[in-house]
Protein backbone atom coordinates (compact mmCIF):
# COMPACT_ATOMS: atom_id res chain seq x y z
CA UNK A 1 0.00 0.00 0.00
CA UNK A 2 1.06 3.17 -1.03
CA UNK A 3 2.57 5.36 2.17
CA UNK A 4 1.34 8.76 2.03
CA UNK A 5 3.01 10.08 4.97
CA UNK A 6 6.36 9.84 2.83
CA UNK A 7 5.34 11.99 -0.11
CA UNK A 8 6.85 15.58 -0.56
CA UNK A 9 5.97 18.54 -2.23
CA UNK A 10 4.66 18.20 -5.32
CA UNK A 11 7.65 18.69 -8.44
CA UNK A 12 6.54 18.81 -11.44
CA UNK A 13 9.74 17.94 -14.25
CA UNK A 14 9.59 19.16 -17.26
CA UNK A 15 11.14 16.25 -19.95
CA UNK A 16 10.86 18.17 -22.62
CA UNK A 17 10.02 22.02 -23.35
CA UNK A 18 6.42 22.45 -22.82
CA UNK A 19 6.06 18.62 -21.36
CA UNK A 20 5.82 17.78 -17.69
CA UNK A 21 5.91 14.84 -15.47
CA UNK A 22 3.80 15.42 -12.64
CA UNK A 23 3.82 12.28 -10.32
CA UNK A 24 5.06 11.72 -7.41
CA UNK A 25 7.42 8.83 -6.34
CA UNK A 26 5.89 6.66 -3.10
CA UNK A 27 9.32 5.12 -1.04
CA UNK A 28 7.29 1.84 -0.18
CA UNK A 29 6.26 1.41 -3.84
CA UNK A 30 7.29 -0.42 -7.10
CA UNK A 31 4.48 0.45 -9.54
CA UNK A 32 4.79 4.53 -9.45
CA UNK A 33 2.60 5.58 -12.09
CA UNK A 34 3.79 8.43 -14.44
CA UNK A 35 1.48 11.35 -15.01
CA UNK A 36 1.78 13.87 -17.63
CA UNK A 37 1.46 17.04 -18.69
CA UNK A 38 1.35 18.96 -22.20
CA UNK A 39 1.43 22.85 -22.61
CA UNK A 40 0.84 24.48 -25.66
CA UNK A 41 -0.04 28.60 -25.30
CA UNK A 42 -3.35 28.12 -22.85
CA UNK A 43 -4.12 24.84 -23.70
CA UNK A 44 -3.42 21.82 -21.85
CA UNK A 45 -3.95 18.14 -22.08
CA UNK A 46 -3.85 15.56 -19.36
CA UNK A 47 -1.91 12.16 -20.06
CA UNK A 48 -2.79 9.19 -18.02
CA UNK A 49 -4.05 11.08 -14.44
CA UNK A 50 -3.37 8.34 -12.16
CA UNK A 51 -5.33 6.21 -9.29
CA UNK A 52 -8.18 8.04 -6.84
CA UNK A 53 -5.01 8.09 -4.38
CA UNK A 54 -2.81 9.72 -6.85
CA UNK A 55 -5.70 12.60 -7.30
CA UNK A 56 -4.59 15.16 -5.08
CA UNK A 57 -0.61 15.02 -5.66
CA UNK A 58 -1.15 15.00 -9.99
CA UNK A 59 -3.91 17.99 -9.25
CA UNK A 60 -1.53 20.30 -6.96
CA UNK A 61 1.29 19.75 -9.34
CA UNK A 62 -0.67 20.65 -12.00
CA UNK A 63 -1.82 23.75 -10.22
CA UNK A 64 1.66 24.71 -10.07
CA UNK A 65 1.72 24.61 -13.38
CA UNK A 66 -1.45 26.18 -15.29
CA UNK A 67 -5.33 26.42 -13.74
CA UNK A 68 -7.12 23.13 -13.98
CA UNK A 69 -9.73 24.79 -16.83
CA UNK A 70 -6.66 25.01 -19.51
CA UNK A 71 -7.16 21.00 -19.18
CA UNK A 72 -8.51 20.84 -22.92
CA UNK A 73 -8.37 16.89 -23.46
CA UNK A 74 -7.56 14.09 -20.70
CA UNK A 75 -5.69 10.71 -22.53
CA UNK A 76 -6.79 7.38 -20.81
CA UNK A 77 -4.13 5.10 -22.90
CA UNK A 78 -6.16 1.84 -21.52
CA UNK A 79 -8.68 1.30 -18.64
CA UNK A 80 -6.51 0.42 -15.84
CA UNK A 81 -7.47 2.11 -12.64
CA UNK A 82 -3.90 3.44 -11.66
CA UNK A 83 -4.00 5.77 -14.46
CA UNK A 84 -7.35 7.14 -14.95
CA UNK A 85 -10.02 6.46 -11.88
CA UNK A 86 -8.86 9.61 -10.71
CA UNK A 87 -10.70 11.27 -13.60
CA UNK A 88 -13.99 11.63 -11.74
CA UNK A 89 -12.11 13.23 -9.31
CA UNK A 90 -10.57 15.92 -12.08
CA UNK A 91 -14.21 15.50 -13.02
CA UNK A 92 -15.51 17.03 -9.29
CA UNK A 93 -12.60 19.48 -9.62
CA UNK A 94 -14.20 21.34 -12.88
CA UNK A 95 -12.19 19.55 -15.35
CA UNK A 96 -15.17 18.85 -17.95
CA UNK A 97 -12.19 17.95 -20.83
CA UNK A 98 -13.31 15.06 -23.06
CA UNK A 99 -11.55 11.99 -22.65
CA UNK A 100 -9.24 10.36 -25.47
CA UNK A 101 -9.60 6.80 -25.50
CA UNK A 102 -10.21 3.73 -27.68
CA UNK A 103 -13.74 2.60 -28.32
CA UNK A 104 -12.73 -0.90 -26.01
CA UNK A 105 -11.24 0.84 -23.33
CA UNK A 106 -14.51 2.98 -23.07
CA UNK A 107 -16.71 -0.17 -22.52
CA UNK A 108 -15.10 -0.33 -19.27
CA UNK A 109 -14.03 2.93 -17.86
CA UNK A 110 -17.45 4.17 -17.67
CA UNK A 111 -17.45 1.65 -15.15
CA UNK A 112 -15.17 4.61 -12.75
CA UNK A 113 -18.36 6.93 -13.32
CA UNK A 114 -16.76 9.16 -15.58
CA UNK A 115 -19.07 12.09 -16.72
CA UNK A 116 -16.80 13.69 -19.68
CA UNK A 117 -17.23 13.53 -22.94
CA UNK A 118 -15.84 10.80 -24.85
CA UNK A 119 -13.76 11.25 -27.85
CA UNK A 120 -13.01 7.63 -29.13
CA UNK A 121 -9.45 7.64 -31.07
CA UNK A 122 -10.39 5.58 -33.81
CA UNK A 123 -13.46 7.72 -34.71
CA UNK A 124 -11.36 10.62 -34.84
CA UNK A 125 -8.21 10.06 -37.39
CA UNK A 126 -6.25 8.99 -34.69
CA UNK A 127 -4.99 12.28 -33.81
CA UNK A 128 -6.12 15.45 -31.44
CA UNK A 129 -4.56 18.73 -32.09
CA UNK A 130 -4.20 21.76 -30.18
CA UNK A 131 -5.57 25.15 -31.73
CA UNK A 132 -1.79 26.06 -32.34
CA UNK A 133 -1.70 23.28 -35.17
CA UNK A 134 0.25 21.15 -32.65
CA UNK A 135 -0.98 17.62 -33.46
CA UNK A 136 -1.07 13.94 -31.27
CA UNK A 137 -0.82 10.99 -33.09
CA UNK A 138 -2.77 7.96 -31.51
CA UNK A 139 -0.86 5.01 -31.81
CA UNK A 140 -2.84 1.23 -31.45
CA UNK A 141 -0.79 -1.28 -29.41
CA UNK A 142 -3.77 -3.70 -29.07
CA UNK A 143 -3.23 -6.53 -26.17
CA UNK A 144 -0.43 -4.81 -24.55
CA UNK A 145 -0.93 -5.21 -22.30
CA UNK A 146 -5.68 -4.58 -22.45
CA UNK A 147 -7.17 -5.26 -25.72
CA UNK A 148 -8.00 -1.05 -26.53
CA UNK A 149 -4.66 0.02 -25.15
CA UNK A 150 -2.84 2.81 -27.41
CA UNK A 151 0.22 5.13 -27.53
CA UNK A 152 0.29 9.05 -28.00
CA UNK A 153 2.99 10.77 -30.19
CA UNK A 154 3.52 14.25 -30.07
CA UNK A 155 5.35 15.10 -33.50
CA UNK A 156 6.58 18.70 -31.97
CA UNK A 157 8.67 17.16 -29.37
CA UNK A 158 9.19 13.31 -30.27
CA UNK A 159 8.01 12.35 -27.12
CA UNK A 160 6.28 9.01 -27.38
CA UNK A 161 3.78 8.30 -24.31
CA UNK A 162 3.89 4.87 -24.10
CA UNK A 163 1.25 3.45 -21.73
CA UNK A 164 2.63 0.05 -20.15
CA UNK A 165 5.34 -0.45 -23.04
CA UNK A 166 9.01 0.00 -22.04
CA UNK A 167 8.07 0.41 -18.13
CA UNK A 168 9.17 -1.56 -15.56
CA UNK A 169 8.68 -2.02 -11.70
CA UNK A 170 10.75 0.35 -10.28
CA UNK A 171 12.64 0.50 -6.63
CA UNK A 172 14.99 3.04 -7.47
CA UNK A 173 12.72 6.46 -7.83
CA UNK A 174 15.31 7.40 -10.37
CA UNK A 175 12.43 8.93 -13.04
CA UNK A 176 15.14 8.92 -15.94
CA UNK A 177 16.48 5.72 -17.00
CA UNK A 178 20.13 4.98 -17.09
CA UNK A 179 22.24 1.82 -18.60
CA UNK A 180 20.85 -0.62 -16.59
CA UNK A 181 16.92 0.08 -17.47
CA UNK A 182 16.68 -1.98 -20.13
CA UNK A 183 16.76 -5.86 -17.71
CA UNK A 184 14.39 -4.52 -15.37
CA UNK A 185 12.26 -3.17 -18.91
CA UNK A 186 12.69 -6.42 -20.31
CA UNK A 187 11.48 -8.37 -17.16
CA UNK A 188 8.14 -6.04 -16.75
CA UNK A 189 7.08 -7.31 -20.09
CA UNK A 190 8.24 -10.99 -20.14
CA UNK A 191 5.86 -11.15 -17.33
CA UNK A 192 2.88 -8.48 -18.17
CA UNK A 193 2.90 -9.05 -22.26
CA UNK A 194 1.15 -11.82 -23.65
CA UNK A 195 3.40 -12.78 -26.12
CA UNK A 196 5.90 -12.25 -28.73
CA UNK A 197 3.53 -12.43 -31.61
CA UNK A 198 1.30 -9.12 -29.93
CA UNK A 199 4.29 -7.31 -28.53
CA UNK A 200 7.08 -7.54 -31.87
CA UNK A 201 4.60 -5.81 -34.58
CA UNK A 202 3.51 -2.95 -32.41
CA UNK A 203 7.59 -2.72 -31.76
CA UNK A 204 7.88 -2.81 -35.48
CA UNK A 205 5.37 0.06 -36.36
CA UNK A 206 7.04 2.45 -33.79
CA UNK A 207 10.78 2.17 -35.96
CA UNK A 208 9.92 4.82 -38.19
CA UNK A 209 9.42 7.55 -35.68
CA UNK A 210 11.32 10.03 -34.90
CA UNK A 211 11.12 9.27 -31.32
CA UNK A 212 13.19 11.32 -28.89
CA UNK A 213 12.08 10.71 -25.66
CA UNK A 214 9.91 7.60 -24.58
CA UNK A 215 7.88 8.49 -21.19
CA UNK A 216 6.20 4.74 -20.25
CA UNK A 217 3.24 5.16 -17.20
CA UNK A 218 5.44 2.72 -14.85
CA UNK A 219 8.90 3.17 -14.50
CA UNK A 220 11.59 5.14 -16.00
CA UNK A 221 11.77 7.60 -18.57
CA UNK A 222 14.01 6.94 -21.44
CA UNK A 223 15.84 9.69 -23.03
CA UNK A 224 19.10 7.78 -24.82
CA UNK A 225 19.53 4.95 -27.17
CA UNK A 226 15.87 4.74 -28.00
CA UNK A 227 16.34 2.50 -31.08
CA UNK A 228 17.89 -0.29 -28.69
CA UNK A 229 14.96 -0.04 -26.21
CA UNK A 230 12.95 -0.50 -29.05
CA UNK A 231 14.82 -3.52 -30.69
CA UNK A 232 15.26 -5.62 -27.25
CA UNK A 233 11.11 -5.70 -27.09
CA UNK A 234 10.55 -6.54 -30.80
CA UNK A 235 12.56 -9.38 -29.93
CA UNK A 236 11.94 -10.47 -26.99
CA UNK A 237 10.17 -13.39 -25.62
CA UNK A 238 6.90 -13.20 -23.31
CA UNK A 239 4.25 -14.24 -21.38
CA UNK A 240 6.26 -16.21 -19.29
CA UNK A 241 2.84 -16.84 -17.50
CA UNK A 242 0.98 -18.19 -20.65
CA UNK A 243 -1.15 -21.33 -20.81
CA UNK A 244 1.52 -23.99 -20.43
CA UNK A 245 1.08 -27.57 -23.19
CA UNK A 246 -0.21 -29.51 -20.42
CA UNK A 247 -3.32 -28.04 -19.05
CA UNK A 248 -6.75 -28.90 -20.57
CA UNK A 249 -6.94 -25.46 -23.43
CA UNK A 250 -3.66 -25.47 -24.48
CA UNK A 251 -4.55 -28.30 -27.55
CA UNK A 252 -7.59 -29.06 -29.21
CA UNK A 253 -9.15 -26.19 -27.80
CA UNK A 254 -11.98 -24.10 -30.14
CA UNK A 255 -10.63 -20.96 -27.95
CA UNK A 256 -6.99 -21.44 -27.53
CA UNK A 257 -5.75 -23.46 -30.48
CA UNK A 258 -2.45 -24.93 -30.14
CA UNK A 259 -1.16 -23.82 -33.64
CA UNK A 260 2.38 -24.90 -33.12
CA UNK A 261 0.84 -28.34 -31.99
CA UNK A 262 -1.26 -28.49 -34.72
CA UNK A 263 1.17 -27.81 -37.47
CA UNK A 264 3.05 -30.30 -35.90
CA UNK A 265 0.95 -32.80 -36.33
CA UNK A 266 -0.38 -32.13 -40.02
CA UNK A 267 3.13 -32.30 -40.51
CA UNK A 268 3.54 -35.88 -38.91
CA UNK A 269 0.25 -36.76 -40.96
CA UNK A 270 1.64 -36.13 -44.32
CA UNK A 271 4.57 -38.15 -43.78
CA UNK A 272 2.51 -41.01 -42.53
CA UNK A 273 0.13 -40.80 -45.46
CA UNK A 274 2.97 -41.13 -47.85
CA UNK A 275 3.96 -44.43 -46.75
CA UNK A 276 0.60 -45.62 -47.53
CA UNK A 277 0.97 -45.48 -51.44
CA UNK A 278 -2.25 -47.87 -52.00
CA UNK A 279 -4.73 -45.66 -50.26
CA UNK A 280 -5.87 -42.16 -51.86
CA UNK A 281 -5.17 -39.23 -49.45
CA UNK A 282 -5.85 -35.26 -49.40
CA UNK A 283 -4.28 -32.68 -47.18
CA UNK A 284 -6.51 -29.31 -47.84
CA UNK A 285 -5.16 -25.73 -47.41
CA UNK A 286 -8.29 -22.98 -46.61
CA UNK A 287 -7.19 -19.35 -46.43
CA UNK A 288 -9.84 -16.41 -45.24
CA UNK A 289 -8.97 -14.10 -48.04
CA UNK A 290 -10.78 -11.35 -46.72
CA UNK A 291 -9.67 -11.99 -42.92
CA UNK A 292 -6.84 -8.30 -43.41
CA UNK A 293 -9.80 -6.45 -44.96
CA UNK A 294 -11.89 -6.93 -42.05
CA UNK A 295 -9.40 -6.53 -38.85
CA UNK A 296 -8.68 -3.26 -40.72
CA UNK A 297 -12.03 -1.84 -41.54
CA UNK A 298 -13.58 -3.27 -38.59
CA UNK A 299 -11.42 -4.52 -35.71
CA UNK A 300 -8.99 -7.50 -35.06
CA UNK A 301 -11.80 -9.42 -32.89
CA UNK A 302 -13.72 -8.95 -35.60
CA UNK A 303 -11.24 -11.03 -37.52
CA UNK A 304 -10.63 -13.54 -34.87
CA UNK A 305 -14.41 -14.26 -35.03
CA UNK A 306 -14.27 -15.17 -38.70
CA UNK A 307 -11.62 -17.53 -37.49
CA UNK A 308 -13.28 -19.16 -34.93
CA UNK A 309 -16.25 -19.09 -37.67
CA UNK A 310 -14.14 -21.12 -40.13
CA UNK A 311 -13.04 -23.54 -37.96
CA UNK A 312 -16.62 -24.14 -36.43
CA UNK A 313 -17.57 -24.60 -40.30
CA UNK A 314 -14.90 -27.31 -40.91
CA UNK A 315 -15.65 -29.01 -37.58
CA UNK A 316 -19.59 -29.21 -38.22
CA UNK A 317 -19.16 -30.12 -42.14
CA UNK A 318 -16.60 -33.23 -41.35
CA UNK A 319 -18.33 -34.31 -38.06
CA UNK A 320 -19.63 -37.35 -39.53
CA UNK A 321 -16.60 -38.20 -41.80
CA UNK A 322 -13.94 -40.05 -39.39
CA UNK A 323 -11.10 -39.50 -41.80
CA UNK A 324 -11.33 -36.03 -41.81
CA UNK A 325 -9.50 -33.70 -39.56
CA UNK A 326 -8.75 -30.45 -39.28
CA UNK A 327 -5.96 -28.47 -38.13
CA UNK A 328 -5.58 -25.46 -36.96
CA UNK A 329 -2.06 -22.72 -38.51
CA UNK A 330 -1.25 -19.43 -38.38
CA UNK A 331 -3.79 -17.29 -39.75
CA UNK A 332 -5.52 -17.04 -42.15
CA UNK A 333 -4.85 -21.05 -42.80
CA UNK A 334 -7.08 -23.96 -41.45
CA UNK A 335 -5.86 -27.29 -43.35
CA UNK A 336 -7.16 -30.39 -43.33
CA UNK A 337 -6.52 -34.20 -43.84
CA UNK A 338 -8.94 -36.84 -45.56
CA UNK A 339 -8.25 -40.32 -45.97
CA UNK A 340 -9.67 -43.14 -48.04
CA UNK A 341 -10.94 -40.44 -50.57
CA UNK A 342 -11.44 -39.15 -54.03
CA UNK A 343 -11.47 -36.35 -56.06
CA UNK A 344 -15.09 -36.29 -56.19
CA UNK A 345 -16.00 -36.60 -52.77
CA UNK A 346 -13.13 -33.65 -51.93
CA UNK A 347 -14.74 -31.66 -54.28
CA UNK A 348 -18.21 -32.07 -52.97
CA UNK A 349 -17.32 -31.29 -49.40
CA UNK A 350 -15.51 -28.07 -50.35
CA UNK A 351 -19.02 -27.07 -52.04
CA UNK A 352 -20.46 -27.94 -48.98
CA UNK A 353 -18.14 -25.71 -47.12
CA UNK A 354 -18.18 -22.76 -49.18
CA UNK A 355 -22.20 -22.78 -49.14
CA UNK A 356 -22.11 -22.68 -45.18
CA UNK A 357 -19.52 -20.07 -45.15
CA UNK A 358 -21.43 -17.68 -47.75
CA UNK A 359 -24.74 -18.29 -46.06
CA UNK A 360 -23.07 -18.31 -42.21
CA UNK A 361 -24.33 -15.09 -40.13
CA UNK A 362 -21.62 -15.58 -37.64
CA UNK A 363 -19.29 -12.71 -39.18
CA UNK A 364 -19.39 -9.41 -40.31
CA UNK A 365 -18.54 -10.28 -43.76
CA UNK A 366 -19.36 -13.69 -45.37
CA UNK A 367 -16.35 -15.33 -45.24
CA UNK A 368 -13.80 -15.41 -48.58
CA UNK A 369 -12.34 -18.60 -49.24
CA UNK A 370 -10.00 -19.48 -51.39
CA UNK A 371 -9.07 -23.73 -51.28
CA UNK A 372 -5.77 -25.75 -52.46
CA UNK A 373 -5.67 -29.49 -52.48
CA UNK A 374 -2.81 -32.04 -52.80
CA UNK A 375 -3.65 -35.31 -53.47
CA UNK A 376 -0.99 -38.49 -52.01
CA UNK A 377 -0.66 -39.67 -55.54
CA UNK A 378 0.87 -36.06 -56.81
CA UNK A 379 3.34 -36.56 -54.77
CA UNK A 380 3.93 -40.34 -54.63
CA UNK A 381 7.93 -40.39 -56.41
CA UNK A 382 8.95 -37.37 -53.80
CA UNK A 383 11.59 -39.06 -51.12
CA UNK A 384 10.27 -38.89 -47.28
CA UNK A 385 13.24 -36.78 -46.72
CA UNK A 386 11.47 -34.09 -48.85
CA UNK A 387 7.55 -35.21 -48.82
CA UNK A 388 6.77 -32.39 -45.42
CA UNK A 389 8.23 -29.32 -47.14
CA UNK A 390 7.14 -30.68 -51.15
CA UNK A 391 3.56 -30.86 -49.85
CA UNK A 392 3.32 -27.78 -47.87
CA UNK A 393 4.85 -25.94 -50.71
CA UNK A 394 2.70 -27.18 -53.50
CA UNK A 395 -0.37 -26.57 -51.50
CA UNK A 396 1.02 -22.98 -50.89
CA UNK A 397 1.36 -22.46 -54.58
CA UNK A 398 -1.81 -24.02 -55.74
CA UNK A 399 -3.49 -21.73 -52.50
CA UNK A 400 -1.64 -18.44 -54.06
CA UNK A 401 -3.11 -19.14 -57.51
CA UNK A 402 -6.39 -19.97 -56.52
CA UNK A 403 -6.59 -16.13 -54.53
CA UNK A 404 -6.01 -15.01 -57.89
CA UNK A 405 -10.00 -14.87 -57.89
CA UNK A 406 -11.65 -11.94 -56.10
CA UNK A 407 -14.36 -14.26 -55.09
CA UNK A 408 -12.14 -17.14 -53.65
CA UNK A 409 -10.96 -19.72 -55.94
CA UNK A 410 -9.98 -23.68 -55.48
CA UNK A 411 -6.90 -24.95 -56.98
CA UNK A 412 -6.16 -29.01 -57.13
CA UNK A 413 -3.46 -28.67 -60.06
CA UNK A 414 -0.88 -26.63 -61.34
CA UNK A 415 2.17 -26.76 -63.99
CA UNK A 416 6.11 -26.58 -62.43
CA UNK A 417 6.97 -23.52 -63.90
CA UNK A 418 3.66 -21.55 -62.64
CA UNK A 419 4.04 -23.10 -59.12
CA UNK A 420 7.36 -21.77 -59.04
CA UNK A 421 6.54 -18.16 -59.41
CA UNK A 422 4.02 -18.93 -56.82
CA UNK A 423 6.36 -20.23 -54.79
CA UNK A 424 9.36 -17.41 -55.14
CA UNK A 425 8.64 -13.89 -53.26
CA UNK A 426 6.91 -11.32 -55.29
CA UNK A 427 8.62 -7.59 -54.16
CA UNK A 428 7.08 -5.05 -56.48
CA UNK A 429 9.92 -1.91 -56.67
CA UNK A 430 8.05 1.57 -57.44
CA UNK A 431 11.35 3.62 -58.15
CA UNK A 432 11.76 6.39 -60.65
CA UNK A 433 15.80 5.91 -59.97
CA UNK A 434 17.22 3.19 -62.39
CA UNK A 435 20.47 3.86 -60.41
CA UNK A 436 18.60 2.91 -57.45
CA UNK A 437 17.53 -0.17 -58.93
CA UNK A 438 20.43 -1.64 -60.32
CA UNK A 439 21.99 -0.94 -57.00
CA UNK A 440 19.31 -3.14 -55.10
CA UNK A 441 18.59 -5.76 -57.86
CA UNK A 442 21.32 -8.20 -57.23
CA UNK A 443 20.77 -8.40 -52.92
CA UNK A 444 17.10 -8.97 -53.34
CA UNK A 445 17.77 -11.94 -56.71
CA UNK A 446 20.62 -13.23 -54.12
CA UNK A 447 17.66 -13.87 -51.49
CA UNK A 448 15.97 -15.67 -54.08
CA UNK A 449 13.43 -12.94 -54.41
CA UNK A 450 11.69 -11.93 -57.49
CA UNK A 451 12.06 -7.98 -58.44
CA UNK A 452 9.46 -6.31 -60.60
CA UNK A 453 10.65 -2.15 -60.86
CA UNK A 454 8.60 0.04 -62.17
CA UNK A 455 8.90 4.02 -62.39
CA UNK A 456 5.83 5.13 -61.32
CA UNK A 457 2.65 3.61 -59.70
CA UNK A 458 -0.04 4.64 -62.19
CA UNK A 459 -0.11 0.71 -63.72
CA UNK A 460 -0.23 -0.47 -59.95
CA UNK A 461 -4.38 -1.31 -60.20
CA UNK A 462 -4.06 -3.13 -63.49
CA UNK A 463 -1.25 -5.12 -61.97
CA UNK A 464 -2.91 -6.35 -59.06
CA UNK A 465 -6.09 -7.95 -61.51
CA UNK A 466 -3.04 -10.57 -62.69
CA UNK A 467 -0.97 -11.00 -59.80
CA UNK A 468 -0.71 -10.05 -55.98
CA UNK A 469 3.20 -8.91 -55.22
CA UNK A 470 4.27 -10.38 -51.71
CA UNK A 471 5.55 -7.15 -50.62
CA UNK A 472 5.70 -3.08 -52.20
CA UNK A 473 8.45 -0.44 -51.54
CA UNK A 474 7.39 2.86 -53.42
CA UNK A 475 9.19 5.81 -53.78
CA UNK A 476 6.96 8.76 -52.16
CA UNK A 477 7.88 11.02 -55.20
CA UNK A 478 7.05 9.38 -57.66
CA UNK A 479 5.56 10.62 -60.87
CA UNK A 480 1.99 10.60 -61.58
CA UNK A 481 1.33 8.20 -59.06
CA UNK A 482 3.75 8.73 -55.77
CA UNK A 483 3.83 6.26 -52.95
CA UNK A 484 1.23 7.67 -50.99
CA UNK A 485 -1.30 7.10 -53.95
CA UNK A 486 0.32 3.75 -54.46
CA UNK A 487 -0.85 2.66 -50.71
CA UNK A 488 -4.34 3.66 -51.11
CA UNK A 489 -5.19 1.70 -54.37
CA UNK A 490 -3.65 -1.09 -52.67
CA UNK A 491 -5.55 -0.82 -49.63
CA UNK A 492 -8.89 -0.22 -51.36
CA UNK A 493 -8.28 -4.01 -52.83
CA UNK A 494 -9.46 -7.07 -50.58
CA UNK A 495 -6.37 -8.87 -52.22
CA UNK A 496 -3.79 -6.48 -51.43
CA UNK A 497 -5.10 -4.73 -48.49
CA UNK A 498 -2.73 -6.66 -45.90
CA UNK A 499 0.47 -6.99 -47.97
CA UNK A 500 3.15 -5.54 -46.21
CA UNK A 501 4.53 -1.87 -47.72
CA UNK A 502 7.36 0.50 -47.33
CA UNK A 503 7.50 3.56 -48.02
CA UNK A 504 10.86 4.90 -49.04
CA UNK A 505 12.10 8.75 -49.86
CA UNK A 506 15.04 11.60 -49.73
CA UNK A 507 12.43 13.59 -48.17
CA UNK A 508 11.31 12.43 -44.71
CA UNK A 509 9.82 15.64 -43.35
CA UNK A 510 7.28 16.23 -40.22
CA UNK A 511 4.73 17.00 -43.44
CA UNK A 512 5.79 13.92 -44.59
CA UNK A 513 5.71 11.70 -41.96
CA UNK A 514 2.44 13.62 -41.03
CA UNK A 515 1.01 12.06 -44.78
CA UNK A 516 2.80 8.42 -43.83
CA UNK A 517 0.97 8.07 -39.97
CA UNK A 518 -2.34 9.25 -41.54
CA UNK A 519 -1.94 6.79 -44.18
CA UNK A 520 -1.49 3.87 -41.35
CA UNK A 521 2.26 3.47 -43.20
CA UNK A 522 4.20 2.39 -40.49
CA UNK A 523 7.21 1.60 -42.74
CA UNK A 524 9.24 4.48 -44.19
CA UNK A 525 13.00 4.76 -44.92
CA UNK A 526 14.76 7.90 -45.91
CA UNK A 527 17.42 7.70 -48.47
CA UNK A 528 20.03 7.45 -48.40
CA UNK A 529 19.34 4.21 -45.82
CA UNK A 530 21.45 1.25 -45.50
CA UNK A 531 20.80 -2.00 -47.79
CA UNK A 532 20.99 -3.79 -44.51
CA UNK A 533 18.80 -1.83 -43.70
CA UNK A 534 16.17 -2.68 -46.06
CA UNK A 535 16.76 -5.69 -46.66
CA UNK A 536 16.48 -6.77 -43.02
CA UNK A 537 13.19 -5.16 -43.22
CA UNK A 538 12.06 -7.14 -46.19
CA UNK A 539 13.18 -10.81 -45.34
CA UNK A 540 11.55 -9.74 -41.26
CA UNK A 541 8.09 -8.68 -43.37
CA UNK A 542 8.20 -11.57 -45.46
CA UNK A 543 8.80 -14.12 -42.43
CA UNK A 544 6.08 -12.63 -40.80
CA UNK A 545 3.40 -12.49 -43.75
CA UNK A 546 2.11 -15.90 -45.02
Amino acid sequence: MKNTENVQKPEPVEVSPGIFWVGKRFEDDSIDCNPYLIIDNDQAVLIDPGSVIDFSYVRDAILSLIPLQNIALIIAHHQDPDICSSITSFYQSGVKAPVAMHWRTSVLAHYYGIQNETYLVSENSWKWTFSSGRTLRFIPAPYCHCPGCIMTFDQTSGVLFSSDLFGSLDSSKNLFAGPDYLEGMKAFHAHYMPSHEILSPVMRSLMPLDISIIAPQHGQIIRDNIKQHISVLESLECGTFAVKPDTPFAQNSFLFPDKSADHEAFRKEILRLHHQISKEAACLYFSLDNLESVNRMYSRKAGDEMIHALAYIVDNTIADLPDWRRYTLDSPYIACIAENTTSDQVTQLIERIRHSAETTEFTIEPPILSIAVVYTSDLYHVPDSEIVKETENTLLARLNHARRNPAGGFCDSLDDNTALQYLQKNILLIEPDESYIRFLEPFFQERGYRLTAIADGSSVADMLKKHIPDLVIAEAMAPQVNGFEVHDVLRMNGKSAGIPFILISRRKDEAFIKMATDKGIIHFLKKPFYKTELLGLVDNLLRSHP
